[in-house]
């Protein structure tokens, strides 16, 4: 099985992976040469994600913040970036997390051929 295949299983059999969770940053501001700027990020909240190492009863192949970091390392952030959804109501301050969104299976091998990066609101800032 490919690795997003242990990814789908491990949601189905609810494992113990806290997944990936960031806090949602937006910056605009305006310079003394004219210039706007614009600047968003996603910082990782290390209590409530997973470091990699889920427990001794979960395979750490079915780990969200294994396949990212290896989805990085492979193709880049650049692409990944390219093709994550991100909600169209994200405000300064939301609680974010990272899910996976499989595409099509391969006809022969039935692994997973395409998948992409979800960003949900786990929680509004008050």
């Amino acid at each position: 099985m490919g690795l997003l295949d242990d990814l789908i299983i491990r949601a189905e059999c609810s494992g113990t992976c806290k997944g990936l969770t960031f806090r949602y940053k937006k910056s605009v501001w305006y310079d003394d040469d004219g210039n706007f700027h614009l600047k968003e990020s996603f910082r990782k909240l290390k209590r409530e994600s997973c470091d990699g190492f889920c427990d001794e009863n979960t395979d750490n192949r079915q780990c969200i913040a294994n396949a990212f970091e290896e989805d990085i390392r492979m193709v880049g952030i650049d692409e990944i970036w390219g093709s994550m959804e991100f909600p169209y109501d994200l405000e300064d301050g939301c609680k974010v997390k990272l899910n996976i969104n499989p595409g099509q299976r391969d006809y022969w091998t039935g692994y997973y051929e395409d998948w992409n990066y979800v960003i949900n609101i786990a929680d509004k800032p008050k």
